[in-house]
């Protein structure tokens, strides 16, 4: 993947074993990486912490998406199946502070993961039709 000069590259791909969708690349992308605890306090008030396991959740936007490209996303959320896999790969331009040149940081995110919500509204005009203010959240596996 080659990126633009001012901006980086996403691509986002989800299938289930019946559908493979190639969504359209997102406004914006927000992931968030949480420990899950196990917390326990003692008689002596001491408090101790287990990790339990880790997760990660993926909210993806889009300002507006077509018709077509919300109805493949739905037809992997109307499966039967809860699990479906994911891949996410970012291509974003930084600047190197200490040489001042611009340097291209990649990231490849591929997994099992399932559905917590979408949301979409719909926006009309002059007989055509978009959605707008898409947004789905995904927690991987």
């Amino acid at each position: 993947m080659k990126a633009n000069s001012n901006k980086g590259n996403v691509s986002i791909t989800i299938s289930d074993g019946k559908y493979k969708i190639e969504i359209p690349t997102p406004s914006n992308i927000d992931i968030c990486e949480e420990r899950i605890i196990k917390k326990k306090k003692d008689l002596d008030e001491s408090v101790t912490i287990d990790v339990i396991g880790r997760k990660k959740t993926y909210d993806i936007t889009w300002d507006v998406m077509n018709v077509d490209a919300l109805k493949n996303i739905i037809k992997i959320l109307e499966n039967d199946k809860v699990f479906f896999n994911i891949s996410i790969n970012l291509e974003c331009n930084s600047i190197s502070a200490d040489r001042a040149r611009m340097i291209v940081l990649t990231d490849t995110i591929s997994s099992e993961a399932y559905f917590v919500s979408i949301k979409y509204t719909p926006y009309f005009y002059n007989n055509v039709y978009a959605w707008i203010a898409v947004s789905m959240k995904v927690v991987k596996k």
